[in-house]
This record gives C-alpha cells, structure tokens and sequence, in this order.
C-alpha cells in the first residue's frame, strides 16, 4: 500500500472488529496468542549430510572386513594382534558415531557390546555359544 494514499474510516473499523473478534476467540477458546509471533525456518535437511551415520557405516564396513582378513587369512603372531586392536579401535569409532547419531545411551551400548561380541568370535577368542552364554550374563 503506497504511503501517500489514506485508508478510509470505514476500513480502520472493519480492521478493528477483526482485531476484536480475533482477541475474543483467543480469550474464549483458550489459543495461545503467542504462536501468531513464532518465526518458522525450514531446516535445510535435503542437503544436509548425515556425518555419524556414514561414519557408522564406514567403521563398521572396515571393522567386517578386518575380521573377515583374519578368518579367511593365515594371519598368526604380530599382524593377528595387529588385526585385532585396528578393529577394536573401529569398533570404538563405531560405537562414538552410534551414540553421536541417536543420542541415547542404551544403542550406543547395545551396539558396543554386539561389535565386541562380533571380533571375539571371529577373531577366536570366544565360541559362539560362550558368547551367548557372556551375554546371557551381562542380561541377567
């Protein structure tokens, strides 16, 4: 509306009902006038990278594959224990974007002791039905 043009009386007490019946509704039914002056900004989520949840799967992939070099390698001394702390140390990383990416506490855990679990078995520690009996206890 130009600045040089003037609203009529008319239109200043037709805009002052509204205003009226507006700050009765609000009044009568119990709304929240305040939600009017809320400032509403679109996250910008289609670009947004998922950071933790690709490091998960990164650490996780690397953690597989160093297991699977030991099962299926005639890995024995140095590089079997040289395996074995490279894929804990994943299994850390892994551990920290879990946590990172859901935010609680009980998953990171959970996924903590899976991992662990995992190289165990594959790195012949434990049987799997030792390991199932390890986690029976801690579940107890």
């Amino acid at each position: 509306m130009p600045a040089k043009e003037k609203i009529s009386v008319e239109k200043i007490k037709q805009l002052a009902d509204d205003i009226r019946t507006i700050n009765g509704f609000v009044e009568n039914h119990g709304f929240d006038a305040s939600l009017f002056n809320v400032t509403v900004t679109p996250q910008n989520s289609a670009n947004r990278m998922d950071w933790p949840l690709i490091g998960l799967f990164l650490s996780v992939a690397l953690c597989l594959a160093l297991i699977l070099t030991k099962v299926f390698g005639e890995f024995t001394g140095n590089v079997s224990v040289g395996l074995l702390i490279v894929s804990l140390v994943t299994a850390i990383a892994a551990s920290m974007c879990a946590h990172l990416r859901f935010n609680n506490t009980g998953v990171s855990l959970i996924f903590a002791i899976g991992v662990v679990v995992i190289i165990a078995i594959g790195f012949g520690v434990l049987t799997p039905r030792e390991a199932i009996e390890k986690v029976e206890q801690l579940v107890k």
